[in-house]
C-alpha cells in the first residue's frame, strides 16, 4: 500500500496523500481485490489506470466501503462522506482533501517548465506584470492556485474565462526554493477572488511548497 500520510490545515481539512510510483496497476488492482474494491479499469494507459485504482483504495482509507462517483460537472462525490472533498494528481502523487464543514478544492502540480510555456493562457495581463516569466516557482503556484479555485465553484460554467475571472493577488515567495529533501516545507499563505457579473467572491489560499511539488488548497473567504 503506498499510502504516505496525512496533512493537516487550519481550517479543518485534512489531507491525504498516496504515491503512484512504487506499485504498478497489477499490484494495486490485486489490493483492490483484497478489500472488496472493484478493479476493473477501462483506462489503457498505465498511468491512468494507476491513478483510477489509487484512487479507490485511497478513498477506502478514509471512508471504508464508499463509493467514489462524479457530478455533472465532474467534481467527486462521496455520498457516504459527511463532508466536502477535492481529488488532485500528477503521475507521482495522487491527493484528497477532506473537509467536514465547506467546500474545498485542492491541487498538485510537479516542477515542470511546461507551466512557463502556457503562462498566457491562465495568467492574466495584471499577473503578467508581477510574475518573472522565466521564474518556475511562482508560475506553479499560481497554477495550482488557480486549478484549486476552478474546483470550489460549484457550477464549472460560471468560468467564462479561466484566466481572466479568477483573479490572483500578489504574493512573494520565500527564499531557497524548492526545499531540500527532508527540510521543513515552507507555507505561503495568500488570496485571489473570482469576478463574475457585478460582483466577486474572495478566497483564502493556502500553498505548501515541498522539494519536487507544490500543493494549493482553496476555500472560500469569510469576510
Amino acid at each position: 500500500m503506498a499510502f504516505t500520510g496525512t496533512h493537516y490545515f487550519d481550517d479543518g481539512t485534512t489531507l491525504y496523500r498516496w504515491g503512484l510510483t512504487q506499485e504498478d496497476s497489477e499490484q494495486l488492482a490485486r489490493e483492490c481485490k483484497q478489500l472488496g474494491l472493484d478493479a476493473t479499469v477501462e483506462a489503457k494507459a498505465e498511468s491512468r489506470r494507476r491513478e483510477i485504482l489509487a484512487e479507490r483504495l485511497l478513498v477506502n482509507h478514509i471512508v471504508r466501503n464508499a463509493n467514489l462517483q462524479h457530478n455533472e460537472d465532474r467534481a467527486p462525490v462521496i455520498n457516504e462522506l459527511d463532508g466536502f472533498l477535492s481529488i488532485a494528481h500528477t503521475r507521482q502523487e495522487l491527493v484528497i482533501a477532506v473537509n467536514p464543514h465547506h467546500a474545498v478544492g485542492i491541487d498538485l502540480e510537479t516542477y515542470r517548465d511546461r507551466v512557463l510555456r502556457v503562462r498566457d493562457a491562465f495568467l492574466n495581463e495584471s499577473e503578467r506584470t508581477w510574475i518573472d516569466a522565466d521564474d518556475l516557482m511562482p508560475h506553479v503556484v499560481a497554477w495550482t492556485a488557480k486549478e484549486a479555485i476552478f474546483k470550489v465553484i460549484e457550477q464549472h460554467r460560471r468560468v467564462r474565462s479561466y484566466r481572466n475571472d479568477i483573479i490572483l493577488d500578489p504574493f512573494t515567495l520565500p527564499d531557497g526554493l524548492p526545499p531540500a529533501p527532508g527540510s521543513p516545507c515552507p507555507t505561503l499563505l495568500h488570496t485571489a477572488s473570482f469576478a463574475e457579473g457585478t460582483g466577486s467572491t474572495s478566497f483564502a489560499l493556502t500553498t505548501i511548497l515541498t522539494p519536487t511539488s507544490s500543493f494549493t488548497l482553496a476555500r472560500t473567504k469569510k469576510l
